[in-house]
């Protein structure tokens, strides 16, 4: 494949020969790749609202607010938390760059503290999604 690419780019070609992919999305998809490196699945119906840059005692990831609630993805481990909106029972700003967010499970209560620029706004946000949701 990439002896394909170098002769159509050497040829003066603007897509890949057999393929149909342009240069430019074959660019685009390769930064969005270099760029992104955490993806998660998502379920039907299930859309990502915001992705958020965040530190935690866990390790440095991605926050995803997704329609239906968060999910906390660990660069290079994948998911290590996931949460439907009626599960949180807390979410608060506890200084400017790091909020709280805590859920139960049978009678134990949890909660993780996540560093990010913008805490405030985030904290609003999750609790904006999260009532817009409880409210179907």
């Amino acid at each position: 494949m990439i002896t394909i690419i170098v002769t159509a780019i050497a040829s003066g070609r603007d897509t890949i020969p057999n393929h149909g992919t342009s240069f430019k999305e074959l660019r685009r998809s390769f930064y969005d790749i270099q760029i992104c490196k955490c993806v998660i699945g998502l379920s039907k119906g299930q859309e990502i609202s915001a992705k958020l840059k965040v530190w935690s005692k866990m390790g440095s990831g991605i926050l995803y607010l997704l329609n239906t609630g968060i999910s906390f993805e660990i660069s290079g481990k994948g998911i290590a938390l996931e949460l439907n909106y009626d599960e949180l029972t807390l979410v608060k700003e506890i200084k400017k760059e790091s909020i709280l967010i805590s859920w139960k499970e049978n009678t134990e209560t949890y909660d993780i503290e996540f560093n990010l620029k913008n805490a405030s706004e985030v904290a609003q946000k999750i609790i904006r999604y999260q009532n817009e949701r409880l409210a179907r």
